[in-house]
């Protein structure tokens, strides 16, 4: 039982600060009124729209995001803030290498094609230099480490002192014996990419190597997200602006832990909730940072029509089988009835020649009756055959007994 629902059942009433609709805020209110006992006068009103529109991603759990802040960048972009940076270690100019690292991140961040695991892995690569030069081993280590997970054919560059190259080595070594880190998307994308490669999502969920990362969703342009994860840790990116309304109806669907983190991004802490969605149809409360909701009202099933059987071919081989039926009793008739004329002539006939065509002319229409009689035979399987067809399986219970029901796959 939910805390707001033991709330009414005490006496209570359960104070509404925030209603969130998805389109007619005067239908909202009186849904709300009506079932959730809320005061029109004391709840603010936000339409989904309002609730997501310029929200930036955020992480829910222990991690951290990086968005853009500045105008999209390309990958040539990179290019040059990579060229930077290696100018400023060549000449050991150490603070200038750091602000250009932090700055060719937020090239990376502002990217609106997809990430060259290549120039990220070699960003880090340079972090890792950095690091090096300033004696911070464990740094180094660190973004080595980084470096190998997103471009895992990176070598040692030959221009700079090998010094720090078993180092660099042995990061990559210790990948294998590492953890991860579980992040569950809001909402599920399609496509995605991590780090410029294609990944699939299970219900929502990405398991990766913790450290950071380039979360890159949509196409053309993508959207790209800058993720920092502790490995073993299991957090949650909510990205409201890839949202649609529909999200509301996530209590139906067993993903109301979801829209809770939707709120908890949206909304503040401790705020009690009314969600009214589906033109009114569907309405829910619960509060910000909890996990329980409670429904109040929900869309009655949708009744669905029994599918039609679907068009068989009784019909067609009916009309055809009757067709030829017709046909070949017709050549069978006629040919009777000229087989019985030839026969009366035979029996008439008062010379040799006059009875020979008269035979003649018997056994002629004899052959053309037989054909005729044939032909309406095989109309009659045909016929027979699209009956068949047509037949629906299910039993039609007749006052007097049982039977089959004609007229189904027509």
């Amino acid at each position: 039982m939910t805390i707001a629902l033991l709330s009414l059942l005490l006496g209570g009433a359960w104070a509404a600060d925030v209603l969130v609709h998805d389109g007619d805020a005067k239908l909202a209110l009186d849904r709300a009124a009506e079932l959730a006992e809320v005061d029109p006068n004391a709840v603010d009103v936000v339409s989904f729209a309002d609730l997501v529109t310029g929200r930036v991603p955020t992480v829910v759990g222990r991690g951290e995001v990086a968005t853009c802040a500045r105008n999209p960048a390309t990958r040539d972009d990179v290019a040059k803030a990579i060229a930077a940076v290696e100018e400023s270690l060549t000449l050991l100019e150490l603070e200038k290498a750091a602000s250009g690292l932090d700055a060719a991140d937020d090239v990376v961040v502002c990217l609106r094609d997809l990430v060259d695991p290549a120039q990220v892995g070699r960003l880090y690569y340079l972090r890792g230099l950095l690091a090096w030069f300033t004696e911070d081993a464990g740094g180094a280590r660190e973004a080595w480490r980084q470096a190998h997970v997103i471009d895992s054919d990176l070598v040692w560059d030959e221009q700079f002192a090998p010094d720090g190259k078993p180092l660099f080595l042995e990061a990559k070594e210790a990948l294998v014996d590492e953890a991860f880190a579980v992040i569950e998307l809001i909402p599920d994308p399609n496509p995605l990419h991590l780090d410029g490669k294609p990944i699939e999502s299970r219900d929502g969920f990405v398991r990766v190597d913790g450290g950071r990362h380039y979360l890159q969703v949509g196409s053309d342009p993508v959207l790209t997200i800058g993720i920092s994860l502790e490995t073993g840790t299991q957090s949650a990116v909510v990205m409201p602006t890839e949202l649609r309304a529909d999200v509301l109806l996530w209590p139906l669907q067993g993903r109301e832990g979801s829209l809770s983190k939707l709120l908890q991004v949206t909304l503040s802490d401790g705020d009690q909730v009314v969600v009214v969605a589906a033109e009114g149809e569907a309405v829910f409360r619960t509060t910000v940072g909890k996990t329980a909701w409670e429904t109040l009202a929900e869309p009655e099933p949708e009744e669905v029509p029994e599918p039609r059987p679907e068009a068989g071919p009784g019909r067609p081989l009916l009309a055809v089988g009757s067709g030829v039926v017709v046909l070949g009793g017709a050549l069978a008739g006629v040919s009777w009835s000229q087989a019985q004329a030839a026969k009366r002539d035979a029996a008439d006939a008062t010379t040799e020649t006059d009875f020979q065509a008269a035979e003649k002319r018997y056994k002629g229409a004899g052959m053309r009756f037989y054909a005729g009689a044939g032909v309406a035979v095989l109309g009659a399987g045909l016929a027979t055959v699209g009956i068949v067809q047509g037949i629906d399986a299910e039993p039609f219970l007749l006052p007097g007994g049982g039977g089959l029901q004609l007229g189904g796959r027509w």
